[in-house]
């Protein structure tokens, strides 16, 4: 191919990385003439897909140190990614760095964060993100369900009086509705 321009180099990745051939792309990914944020975000989800928290930990240290920062597609795959490696600490940075670089109040870093503390438990977390959320989107509000449902029932600590009323209400009217 005669023109490779930043589209045709993040294709080339993006397909290496769906495939599963993480060496291939990153082999890839370290001859780019030009790393775009778009190819740091392919190389971050394609670890991140395959479990590769070290990686893809490693990946975001070295944009951060390229002065390629991190947006909202980083930072959504990077929670997702610790939650579903049930990596607690590691998504606590992450957590953390959101909110030093200014993308907490973004919905989708918000409710990527409350996901990951509901899935990993931690619901007192879940419940003041949630309540320091702004706008309540269905996604929000699926995660606390979600958190509701894995307790069993509703403790004070947990909820607070409106949400605990929401929710419990919520969940009557769904057994009302299969019985």
């Amino acid at each position: 191919m005669k023109l490779r321009n930043e589209i045709t180099w993040c294709s080339f990745l993006f397909a290496q990385t769906n495939s599963g051939q993480l060496d291939v792309a990153r082999d890839l990914f370290s001859v780019m003439p030009r790393r775009v944020e778009i190819a740091w975000n392919i190389m971050i989800v394609g670890y991140a897909r395959y479990g590769e928290v070290e990686s893809f930990l490693d990946l975001l240290n070295e944009m951060i140190e390229s002065l390629c920062q991190p947006d909202q597609w980083t930072f959504s795959a990077l929670m997702n990614a610790c939650a579903e490696a049930l990596e607690f600490w590691h998504g606590c940075m992450v957590h953390a760095l959101i909110i030093k670089s200014g993308w907490s109040s973004a919905a989708e870093e918000k409710n990527s964060v409350l996901s990951f503390y509901v899935e990993l438990g931690f619901h007192g977390n879940a419940v003041k993100v949630f309540e320091s959320t702004g706008i309540l989107t269905q996604v929000s509000w699926n995660a606390m369900i979600d958190a509701y449902m894995k307790l069993g029932n509703t403790h004070e600590e947990y909820f607070s009086k409106p949400l605990k009323r929401i929710v419990s209400c919520v969940i009557k009217n769904c057994v009302f509705l299969f019985l």
